[in-house]
């Protein structure tokens, strides 16, 4: 299983239940620093398990990312919906919305974060078949795919 955007690996994810579950293994990945730790966590003891800090991208290389600080949604100043939110793209979906576009120009900020082709990642963890793909990157999902 590969989870792209993989966020804390609990929150809003598809994947856990069927991981715990049914021992799926799994590849995960997500950019954000702090997101990234947290999943990381969430994950401690477990060898079945891969994770990439890293955004998938058109390019290998680094890229900036507009994000919702976690610490933000944690001592509740914005809502628990812009937990783990990031984006390449200009801002849009909960991002960009005409009722959250001024709470994300007051406390969203933007950052630099690794980035990886689809194809780098899967060599770099010696993939070769993923049976279940997962992708929750914030409207990238096609450049990612392609």
């Amino acid at each position: 299983m590969l989870n792209i955007g993989a966020m804390d690996g609990e929150t809003f994810d598809g994947t856990r239940g069927y991981v715990n579950g049914y021992g799926w293994r799994g590849l995960f990945v997500e950019p954000i620093p702090e997101m990234f730790a947290r999943l990381v966590k969430s994950f401690e003891g477990r060898t079945d398990v891969l994770f990439e800090q890293a955004a998938i991208a058109t390019v290998d290389g680094e890229a900036e990312m507009l994000r919702m600080p976690i610490n933000f949604v944690d001592d509740q100043t914005v809502h628990h919906a812009f937990a783990g939110m990031a984006t390449l793209l200009p801002a849009r979906n909960g991002m960009a919305s005409a009722e959250d576009r001024a709470i994300v120009e007051q406390y969203g900020e933007r950052i630099r974060v690794p980035c990886l082709t689809l194809q780098t990642l899967l060599a770099k963890h010696r993939v070769s078949q993923v049976d279940l793909l997962h992708i929750d990157v914030e409207g990238y999902d096609w450049a990612v795919l392609q």
